[in-house]
């Protein structure tokens, strides 16, 4: 088995997210994206309008 070098973590949803998570793990490794306070982040996003709509799109899943 072959472990991941670089183990990118501490990153939160909402601080650094999944771009550099997914650059890290194009490079073979493993990249994380914590989910700590997600809840919050989503609530906030909710507060603010979800111009986008992308909390209430993965709330429906």
């Amino acid at each position: 088995m072959n472990f991941p070098t670089i183990i990118q973590g501490g990153m939160g949803v909402g601080v650094s997210g999944w771009p550099l998570a997914n650059a890290v793990s194009r490079l073979g490794h493993l990249g994380v994206v914590s989910g700590a306070v997600l809840e919050i982040v989503m609530l906030r996003r909710l507060q603010e309008g979800d111009i986008e709509g992308n909390v209430r799109e993965a709330l429906s899943h």
